[in-house]
């Protein structure tokens, strides 16, 4: 089970210590405009499992560290996918709480109860030089160094710091999505190149 804390005040970094207290948790996120420096009681490495991400959150939405405001949320409910309109978001002391379009009262806020969220991709805009999106990277070709097919990236997943792609054709490979690996990623020509041998499959 993976967690995100909204603030890193006190409060915020007192509730992610007592997540990471629990075995089942494998990964805290700490997202705040500040986290640059996090109290003695959070010091160490936790095993890979706390995590830091810089998130501005203002009233009319929540924005990213590159400054991209998310006013709309793709919500997944027992009737599919929907996108709703957000229309305010507040930190409260017990944690976030958002008020979106069209749920105006407590039965209808119950109807979204673990609902999953996301964002439409558009709305993260460009990833930029030197900055990647993994939504993008699905669907490129991966070539080893002698430029041999490997399939087409499937999907990632995530195992404590790392990163793993996951690369689908006549077998399943599971590439951990690191500078060891990845050699280079080429948006134009869809492809990425990976140092991958063929003993690797073994």
């Amino acid at each position: 089970m993976k967690m995100m804390v909204l603030g890193a005040g006190l409060q915020g970094c007192a509730c992610a210590y007592d997540l990471l207290q629990n075995p089942s948790v494998t990964q805290v996120t700490l997202a705040d405009h500040r986290t640059g420096t996090l109290p003695p009681f959070l010091a160490g490495d936790w095993e890979g499992r706390l995590r830091t991400l810089r998130l501005d959150v203002y009233s009319r939405g929540m924005c990213n560290s590159w400054g991209h405001a998310f006013d709309r949320w793709m919500v997944r409910g027992a009737g599919g996918w929907q996108e709703m309109a957000l229309e305010d978001f507040e930190v409260h002391s017990k944690g976030p709480v958002a008020k979106l379009a069209g749920c105006d009262d407590r039965d209808a806020a119950e109807r979204l109860r673990g609902a999953d969220v996301a964002i439409p991709r558009e709305a993260l805009g460009d990833a930029g030089k030197g900055t990647l999106y993994q939504v993008d990277l699905v669907g490129l070709e991966v070539v080893d160094e002698a430029g041999k097919s490997l399939g087409k990236v499937e999907g990632f997943f995530e195992t404590g710091e790392t990163s793993v792609m996951v690369v689908g054709g006549l077998k399943e490979r599971m590439i951990p999505f690191v500078p060891g690996y990845v050699k280079a990623v080429d948006r134009e020509s869809k492809r990425i190149t990976v140092d991958w041998k063929a003993d690797y499959d073994a």
